[in-house]
């Protein structure tokens, strides 16, 4: 969902470099594969080279939640989530995902060694967790289910520069993201459709209004 991915930030050749600084393994994650979890030792990083994951949080009670969503030259790590207080969390493919993997520590000993490029990347990765953090709290934030899928929307819309585009996520998945009930959300959409709102069928959404 963010606009501004690895790729609008660094080259190819650059994506290649920094890879090649931090020892990546490309690794393809089947469907339903863990990427990353709270049980695992390594503090890791990953970019997404193509496919989509989530990052998932479970409360005390064992329900899940969805975090955030990777799509294509998004970054996720250990040490990079939108929220650094998760303590049972897992990354895992909601499709077969293609990512570079390394450990932090690579990218650490290169910023501290002075590597310009290393440099751009670490603050690049904490830029994006925070933007992240923001957006999914701005959205979370909204009082109500209209709101808060109002808010989505205008996101990927953004993200998309149009008006007219696919969710990346399923219908169910997104009212997980915000946290609404998925029967109560589908009514809010059949209501956004009937007001002219919005134009929708299945996960294609046209926003008529801003």
């Amino acid at each position: 969902m963010n606009k501004h991915n690895i790729h609008s930030e660094f080259s190819y050749r650059e994506i290649e470099q920094i890879c090649q600084i931090a020892d990546a393994d490309r690794i393809i994650f089947k469907k339903n594969d863990t990427m990353i979890s709270a049980a695992g030792n390594e503090n890791l990083i990953g970019i997404i080279e193509k496919g989509c994951a989530y990052l998932v949080s479970i409360n005390i009670s064992g329900e899940t939640a969805i975090i955030d969503i990777y799509g294509e030259g998004d970054i996720f790590g250990k040490s990079i989530f939108p929220y650094y207080n998760l303590n049972l969390y897992y990354v895992y493919a909601k499709k077969q995902t293609v990512a570079s993997v390394f450990s932090a520590n690579t990218v650490r000993d290169a910023f501290l060694s002075g590597s310009e490029l290393m440099i751009r990347f670490y603050e690049y990765m904490l830029k994006t967790s925070n933007s992240k953090m923001m957006l999914h709290n701005d959205i979370l934030s909204q009082k109500s289910i209209r709101e808060k899928l109002i808010a989505y929307f205008r996101c990927v819309s953004f993200n998309c520069d149009r008006k007219e585009f696919t969710l990346p996520i399923s219908l169910s998945d997104l009212s997980d993201y915000i946290a609404v009930d998925r029967s109560a959300m589908m009514r809010e959409i059949r209501k956004l459709n009937n007001e002219g709102i919005i134009l929708s069928k299945g996960t294609k959404i046209n926003l008529l209004q801003q």
